[in-house]
């Protein structure tokens, strides 16, 4: 887990009961003073059935499960975090779309780290 995530954001990420409260849509629309779902109808419309989509953070609220529907079942979307929680949450929430799978990224992260050096 990067220095960055444990230090800053723990609170946000890292604490299963707060992130239990925060991974809820009304949550995610306040805190974005009720634009969240303007920004995911923005990123709907780049998304066609079909699409292959990688999203490289699990997000708070619904908008991994609304670009899955989007996608449909010849669609894939595929995402990545760090946060071994954020990972289960995602996976929770897309659990009935076959479309859409959450997995952890450490290790593609320390596999790119060691080639750099």
């Amino acid at each position: 887990m990067p220095a960055y995530l444990r230090d800053i954001y723990s609170w946000a990420y890292l604490t299963p009961w707060l992130a239990d409260w925060l991974d809820r849509q009304v949550v995610v629309q306040a805190i974005l003073w009720g634009n969240a779902q303007r920004l995911i109808s923005d990123v709907l419309a780049e998304v066609k059935a079909g699409d292959r989509v990688f999203q490289p953070a699990a997000v708070y609220g619904d908008f991994s499960r609304q670009v899955a529907v989007k996608i449909g079942g010849n669609g894939q979307l595929e995402v990545r975090d760090i946060a071994p929680l954020q990972v289960d949450l995602t996976r929770r929430k897309l659990a009935d779309l076959p479309q859409a799978q959450s997995r952890a990224a450490m290790r593609q992260i320390r596999m790119r780290r060691r080639q750099m050096l």
